[in-house]
């Protein structure tokens, strides 16, 4: 079927590209012609309905906020969504069992560790309130 061959050819491409399980965040600069401003350390995460969401990156005025979603199966890219809360670069964006993603770490726009965690919920395209996370 056309949507798992393109869901798993773009899984191959971001694994070949950048190393990482698709699953997981993938770091890496996307082409300045695909999104509103290069960007580095941004994160790239396969969602289970085989749209990609990219988050933060620096940017040339810092750690960024945007968010956006790719889906290859309709062609659309880098569709604008939420922001988060933080400004983040260098973060890792995790894929849970219920379909959000959690977003934790990296660096902010201060040049600090960014602080917290999010969770991104892609059916609702925004942010859940933040998670509770144990010491």
């Amino acid at each position: 079927e056309y949507r798992l061959s393109a869901r798993l050819a773009l899984g191959l491409a971001l694994v070949a590209c950048c190393g990482a399980p698709a699953v997981h965040a993938a770091q890496g600069p996307p082409k300045a012609t695909d999104m509103h401003e290069r960007r580095t350390g941004a994160s790239r995460t396969l969602l289970p309905d085989g749209r990609v969401l990219h988050l933060g990156g620096h940017g040339r005025d810092g750690a960024l906020a945007d968010v956006s979603i790719e889906d290859p199966d309709t062609g659309q890219r880098f569709t604008p969504a939420s922001t988060m809360r933080v400004r983040r670069t260098g973060h890792t964006a995790t894929v849970l069992a219920d379909g959000t993603v959690l977003i934790v770490g990296g660096v902010g726009a201060n040049g600090e560790p960014a602080e917290g965690a999010e969770v991104f919920d892609p059916a609702l395209e925004q942010f859940r309130d933040r998670p509770e996370l144990a010491a």
